[in-house]
């Protein structure tokens, strides 16, 4: 039987989880950090923030000359852990082969475990449903024969996602009081997806096979 790996990737981790704990914040530039006066760094951006250009370990002040109207909050580290805390148990009801690779993210070995679910792209979907569901946050999954390929998978995933917010750049722009949003100015992947988002690690024993 080929082996069949997931790559699981919570999107927008932190900013998601403030979202969910604050529906207001919902669609908007969120960035979680501090408060622009003060020194610091980005935590982490919302999709919406980054469209501006911030990304995380940007320096809170940069961040604000960028786009001052984006909204800026303290990070709660315990709401993020207990989030994880849920996610990593959802992961564990469809394969107890499981390898968390930070707070937001894992591998799950699945191989075997698709035919209870119909196909491997509905075990995806189930599993980005019930993220939803009992988290409140969207996920992205990619599906290989290796976890790095899997990864691969994932970030092609998100960049898909991006891309369609990144259609609706003139709505936002209007939204906020934009004409125009840096035009001209190309985005690669690292500055939409920076691997320093995922700067708090999950120390939990592999299961992974």
């Amino acid at each position: 039987m080929a082996r069949r790996i997931m790559h699981i990737d919570l999107d927008a981790f932190f900013t998601s989880v403030e979202q969910v704990d604050n529906p207001r914040l919902k669609g908007k530039p969120v960035v979680v950090g501090d408060q622009p006066d003060r020194r610091g760094v980005v935590a982490a951006a919302s999709y919406e923030a980054r469209v501006f250009g911030i990304h995380s370990a940007m320096p809170l002040k940069t961040a604000s000359r960028l786009y001052p109207q984006a909204i800026f909050i303290e990070g709660n580290i315990k709401k993020y852990l207990d989030a994880a805390l849920k996610f990593m148990a959802i992961l564990m009801d469809f394969s107890p082969f499981i390898e968390p690779v930070g707070i937001d993210e894992a591998f799950l070995d699945v191989t075997g475990f698709e035919s209870l679910h119909g196909s491997m792209r509905q075990m995806a979907g189930k599993i980005r449903q019930r993220i939803k569901d009992d988290i409140g946050i969207n996920a992205s999954v990619g599906i290989a024969g290796s976890k790095l390929v899997a990864k691969v998978d994932m970030l092609d995933s998100k960049a898909a996602k991006f891309e369609r917010l990144n259609s609706a750049i003139d709505g936002i722009g209007k939204k906020y009081g934009f004409t125009s949003i840096q035009t001209g100015r190309t985005l690669r992947l690292k500055d939409i997806f920076p691997e320093s988002d995922r700067g708090y690690t999950l120390h939990t024993p592999s299961l992974s096979r």
